[in-house]
């Protein structure tokens, strides 16, 4: 037969011989076809019906036969593989039913075998190494010199929500950091770069902002591939540790707090007393003269601002104090109606309006409910000065089954709070109003994280802010 006649669309292969060789070429038939080449196996033949070739034909619904004469009298076939070392008796049998079809010999198809055979294997290997690679939560990326993605795993393709197509042969720096340039992170050296420079491994830490502006931190470490002494490769592996920095974070806050709470304690003691005694004496002054004296007016501002500064030192040692909650099992629901009723007509002067959504058939939580309406008013006073007049403040509670908490949440149609101010909002001493303390969120934080809850707020300028505070329940 012309090599013409075996180049065709599809070649078809019959098979003498069905042992376990045999079975590793259907199945790699199976798998992939050869390159280039539309080929597949149409017959096999053996005299042992149970050889495990024979029997894999046959649940892949190819012809079998034990009849070599049957077999040579096949007129499609384009090409034969022994693997039996039968090509003695193949060939003239051949001749003798006038059939030209090429004979791959027992050496020629076992050496055939083998190539299929590694090829077998170099897939299982390469899928084996995918599977691991998917199967690894950190993103991983390996990267040409040249800074072209080469291959990437699916964890990291659903942080960066976007297809394989879109990143493979992008460059790293445009696909991680958008940028146009390898000129580094945002944060931090680039670590690609340098593993190039040095040839050694890279471990850096990269923050980022997500689309909604929020803080993303990364661990990055990169290694090189070594191929004749050059970076052939660089294998990049990123961890989210966003977690990690906000816990420590919150640590570091924590200890802040108490050191802060200490020396205000102290500060706040020393000032009380001087205080009082200046206030005490501007009042009794104020009695004496009358409302059109001279000094009036200055006796009254001195007055005022020693108020002032008396409630800041109340403020402090409110904030030192932090004491232990006298936690009783309490209905949230009836706490926060009860805040609510007594602040309702003061913000009705300011055309503010209250509405309550509170989830029927609430857990119970552990609180100590005096310190619990302090939160509330704080919050809800916050919430007031933010919309200033003609608004809506919105109360819900609610109860999560699977996290089993309950979650407080209020809500108000306010200016929102600048972005600059929200790293900081729970510092002590720090406000945006012109007459604040800067505590009232301060000691709410406190007071709730000793009830083993947390607080937490979402806000957009001039569209209103929304904090949410979660609670064990009983």
């Amino acid at each position: 037969m012309t090599s013409d006649k075996i180049t065709g669309k599809n070649l078809r292969i019959g098979i003498v011989g069905g042992g376990k060789r045999c079975k590793t070429i259907l199945e790699m038939f199976q798998r992939q076809r050869p390159p280039k080449v539309n080929a597949s196996v149409v017959i096999v033949a053996d005299p042992d019906p149970e050889s495990p070739g024979y029997q894999y034909a046959s649940e892949l619904g190819i012809d079998t036969t034990t009849d070599l004469e049957a077999f040579c009298e096949r007129r499609d076939l384009h090409f034969i593989l022994d693997l039996a070392g039968a090509r003695d008796t193949i060939v003239p049998l051949l001749v003798r039913k006038g059939s030209e079809v090429p004979v791959l010999d027992a050496v020629a198809s076992n050496l055939l075998y083998d190539v299929l055979n590694i090829q077998k294997e170099l897939i299982n290997t390469r899928r084996f190494l995918r599977t691991v690679l998917d199967s690894i939560q950190e993103g991983i990326l390996v990267i040409s010199p040249e800074y072209e993605i080469l291959r990437v795993n699916e964890p990291l393709l659903k942080k960066l929500k976007r297809p394989k197509e879109e990143v493979i042969g992008k460059y790293c720096y445009e696909v991680l950091y958008g940028e146009d340039s390898p000129g580094g992170p945002p944060e931090g050296l680039c670590p690609v770069a340098e593993v190039i420079k040095t040839h050694r491994p890279h471990h850096t830490r990269h923050t980022h902002l997500d689309k909604d502006g929020k803080a993303i931190h990364h661990a990055v470490s990169a290694y090189p591939v070594m191929e004749n002494g050059k970076v052939s490769r660089i294998v990049e592996i990123s961890r989210d540790i966003t977690q990690e920095t906000r816990t420590q974070e919150m640590f570091l806050e924590q200890e802040k707090l108490t050191s802060v709470g200490k020396l205000a304690a102290g500060v706040a003691h020393e000032i009380n007393n001087p205080l009082t005694a200046v206030l005490t004496n501007s009042m009794l002054l104020l009695e004496e003269l009358p409302e059109n004296d001279a000094m009036y007016e200055d006796l009254k501002a001195i007055a005022d601002e020693t108020l002032r500064c008396r409630e800041i030192v109340r403020g402090l040692l409110e904030f030192a104090r932090q004491d232990v909650p006298a936690k009783v099992e309490s209905d949230l629901n009836k706490v926060v109606s009860s805040v609510v009723s007594l602040v309702r007509k003061q913000f009705s002067f300011k055309d503010i309006t209250i509405n309550q959504d509170l989830a029927d058939s609430l857990p119970k939580v552990n609180i100590d409910k005096d310190q619990f309406q302090q939160v509330i008013v704080n919050m809800l006073i916050n919430a007031m000065e933010a919309i200033e007049r003609n608004g809506e403040i919105q109360v819900e509670t609610s109860y999560d089954e699977q996290g089993h908490t309950i979650r407080l949440k209020i809500k108000d149609t306010g200016h929102g709070i600048p972005e600059e101010a929200r790293l900081r909002l729970f510092d002590p001493f720090f406000t945006t109003k012109d007459t604040g303390t800067g505590l009232g969120l301060s000691i709410s934080h406190g007071v709730i994280q000793r009830h083993g809850g947390s607080i937490s707020f979402e806000s957009q300028v001039g569209m209103g802010t929304t904090f949410t505070v979660t609670l064990p329940v009983v």
